[in-house]
């Protein structure tokens, strides 16, 4: 494993990073520099972490410098690792200078980023089509119908198969059946409940936060519209009247959540990939600077397991650097 230094720069959010590549070789990274984001220098021999900074700081002081670099994070992934289906950058939609997103999903994931992509802006022409009949606001928010109920229950298999997909794509272990209590597992991977949305053209009915209330102890009923679809899934005669407007609209939004924190919150914007949903992304994890992918000198990635190891990979709520200065 390369140890990996990542850094930012104060108020400007840009990324450098640098590593070890050799025993007198160290590399520096840098996505803003299109035509030579990766460049390498020969130096003395690198026996300590001070070494690595200092022979940075020495070949490439016009990126990485005291004056302008002055948080340094270990990186928790070596160069060139990521995990599948998790979405780590940074985004500032209004100024795409400041974005860091060195993972291209349609390119990285191709058919299960499209078809994925196509199933939810289905439902979510379906659900404009519910707006037609039943009027978003507070007072339809318990109104429920046949409709209603088979759109929760397609959103929430949808759901499903995202919250399956992130699971096997970063577990050597496999399950025969997936069940809640699995699924809860994506939430702190994902950070899910640290995103919100609204309706884009109903913002009175305010923020939604699906995933804010789910905890381990009751991974099902601690998510109302999940437990709903269940219910009314199993139960119509008994349960119909929780096919209602407000777990529709939570479900929904749980959708749009879990496709952004796959692929990215440029998935939906206007400014960016500009694909069809009916929310707007309020709020966004922010990550740590240790938690960020970073290219090898290929800009390549290959895929980790984060179950495989979860607590070394666990993202940091209040990180500190590790080095406050470079000297």
């Amino acid at each position: 494993m390369k140890e990996t230094f990542i850094l930012q720069e104060p108020g400007h959010y840009r990324i450098a990073a640098f590593w070890k590549e050799s025993h007198d070789e160290v590399c520096v990274y840098h996505p803003d520099y299109f035509h030579n984001k990766i460049q390498k220098y020969k130096t003395n021999p690198l026996k300590t972490d001070d070494d690595i900074k200092h022979a940075a700081v020495t070949k490439f002081g016009v990126i990485i410098n005291d004056e302008h670099m002055r948080k340094i994070y270990k990186s928790k992934l070596s160069c060139g690792r990521y995990f599948r289906r998790v979405w780590r950058g940074i985004f500032r939609p209004m100024n795409p200078n400041l974005n860091y997103n060195p993972i291209h999903s349609h390119r990285i994931y191709q058919s299960a980023y499209t078809n994925s992509l196509v199933a939810s802006e289905s439902l979510f022409l379906s659900l404009r089509e519910i707006f037609k009949n039943i009027e978003p606001s507070t007072n339809n928010l318990n109104t429920y119908s046949h409709k209603i109920r088979e759109l929760l229950i397609l959103a929430c298999t949808e759901i499903e198969a995202s919250w399956k997909a992130v699971l096997i794509e970063n577990s050597s272990k496999k399950e025969s059946r997936y069940k809640t209590n699995h699924y809860f597992k994506t939430k702190d991977l994902l950070k899910l409940d640290k995103w919100s949305v609204h309706l884009k053209d109903y913002e009175h009915l305010g923020v939604l936060t699906p995933f804010k209330d789910w905890n381990e102890t009751n991974p099902t009923r601690s998510l109302e519209w999940y437990d709903s679809y269940n219910a009314v899934k199993h139960d119509r005669e008994g349960e119909f009247e929780r096919a209602n407007l407000k777990n529709l609209l939570n479900a929904m939004a749980a959708m749009h959540i879990l496709l952004c924190a796959q692929w990215g919150p440029q998935t939906f914007h206007l400014l960016y990939e500009n694909r069809y949903s009916p929310f707007h992304t309020n709020s966004i994890p922010d990550f740590s600077l240790a938690d960020l992918y970073v290219a090898d000198t290929t800009e390549t990635f290959q895929a980790i397991m984060y179950f495989d190891d979860p607590e070394q990979f666990k993202a940091d709520e209040n990180p500190e650097p590790l080095f406050e200065r470079l000297f």
